[in-house]
């Protein structure tokens, strides 16, 4: 479920034009690194990923609906961190590596 998760979470971008460097799904959240257009917010890129993804997940694999009942795969809120002096590409690129060291699948 994990690799096909992540394959289409790529696909998804892909369409939008939102190009993903990196990206670790665990088992309670996922940490992605994005480049997008300025013409997508934040909270747009977030909500397109989301959606979409909770959406053919449910419908790919019909046993996750007994667990999250309401349809309610991701939860509401998000966290965004920006590129600068203090924080490198490399830095966020290393942090995404390092969270699989963690993941249970």
């Amino acid at each position: 479920m994990c690799g096909w998760c992540k394959k289409f979470l790529i696909e998804i971008a892909a369409e939008y034009d939102i190009c993903i460097n990196s990206l670790e799904i665990l088992p309670d959240h996922a940490h992605l690194l994005v480049s997008a257009p300025p013409r997508l917010a934040p909270s747009r890129i977030a909500q397109i990923l989301k959606s979409r993804s909770a959406k053919a997940m449910f419908e790919r694999f019909p046993e996750l609906r007994k667990h999250y009942y309401g349809g309610e795969l991701w939860i509401d809120g998000f966290m965004i961190r920006s590129l600068g002096v203090k924080l490198t590409l490399d830095d966020i690129k290393k942090y995404i590596k390092e969270q699989r060291q963690g993941a249970l699948f």
